[in-house]
C-alpha cells in the first residue's frame, strides 16, 4: 500500500538480522556450549561480513533473514493532483528506493569499477549520499507539461518489512508519470540477480586499494567484537 507520509516507511535494520542465539528458521544458533565452537566462529564471521557485504540471493546459512540487498522500495502518495489520459483527476505517486546502490563518490574512486559493497555500513553511506529532495519537490510543483504530465494507471511492486524483520514483496495500484514509473521500475530489474556480487566471506574479492582493504577489514573486526560482546552479556 502506498505511503501517505513524506517521511516514508521505516526499516528496522537490526530486526533484519537473526539474533546470535536464534536457531530456528536459519539463525546462527550461537551459544556457550563446548560443542558449538564451530557455529560460534561461523556466526561471528558472518556478522562481521554483513557489515560490508550483503548475503546473495540463493545462498544458505548466514545471518540475514532475507537474502539479497537490505532496505525497502515503495511508492508515496504526494497528494498532488494530476490528470489521466481521459482527463480524470487523480493523485500522483512517486517511487522511493532505499536499497543501497553501491555508489558513494569519494570511496567509489578508491574501489574502482563495480562500486562499493552493499552491506550494512556501505549501504548507509550510499543512502546518505543519495538523499535528494529535488524529486519530491518536482512532484509537488508538478512542472511537467503535455504528455510528460499525464499520470497513468500502474501496478508496481513494493518491498517492505514484515513484523518478523524479513522483507516482503507486494503489489500496489498507483498513478505515476512515465518518467517516475521508469525510474522506479528500473530499480527492480536486477533485484533477484547477484551476478557480480562478492561471495560471502570471500576477502579475495576486496578492492586492490590498500587503504580500502584496511577500511573494510577494520569494519569487519569491529563487527566481530560487537557480536562477541553481545554473546557474553
Amino acid at each position: 500500500m502506498p505511503s501517505n507520509s513524506f517521511l516514508g516507511e521505516d526499516y528496522n535494520y537490526i530486526g533484519a538480522f537473526y539474533n546470535p542465539r536464534d536457531c530456528g528458521g536459519g539463525g546462527p544458533c550461537m551459544n556457550e556450549e563446548g560443542g558449538s565452537i564451530g557455529k560460534n566462529i561461523d556466526g561471528t564471521l558472518n556478522y562481521g561480513n554483513a557489515l560490508i557485504y550483503h548475503e546473495p540471493v540463493g545462498t544458505t546459512g548466514g545471518v540475514q533473514k532475507t537474502k539479497g540487498v537490505l532496505g525497502n522500495k515503495y511508492v508515496i502518495n504526494t497528494g498532488v493532483e494530476c490528470n489521466t489520459e481521459t482527463g480524470e483527476t487523480v493523485e500522483r505517486h512517486i517511487g522511493v528506493n532505499n536499497q543501497p546502490s553501491g555508489n558513494f563518490p569519494i570511496l567509489s574512486e578508491l574501489v574502482g569499477t563495480g562500486g562499493m559493497p552493499k552491506g550494512l555500513i556501505p549501504g548507509m553511506l550510499s543512502n546518505i549520499e543519495r538523499i535528494n529532495p529535488i524529486k519530491l519537490l518536482n512532484a509537488l510543483t508538478n512542472p511537467e507539461t503535455g504528455e510528460d504530465a499525464i499520470c497513468r494507471d500502474r501496478t508496481v511492486k513494493e518491498i517492505t518489512q514484515a513484523s518478523s524483520g524479513a522483507n516482503k514483496t507486494t503489489e500496489a495500484k498507483v498513478h505515476m508519470t512515465d518518467r517516475d514509473y521508469k525510474e522506479y521500475t528500473e530499480s527492480f530489474e536486477n533485484i533477484y540477480s547477484d551476478g557480480n556480487e562478492a561471495p560471502v566471506n570471500n576477502y579475495s574479492s576486496m578492492p586492490d586499494d590498500i587503504l580500502m582493504q584496511l577500511y573494510l577489514s577494520t569494519l569487519t573486526i569491529t563487527g566481530m567484537y560487537v557480536v562477541l560482546k553481545i554473546m557474553n552479556q
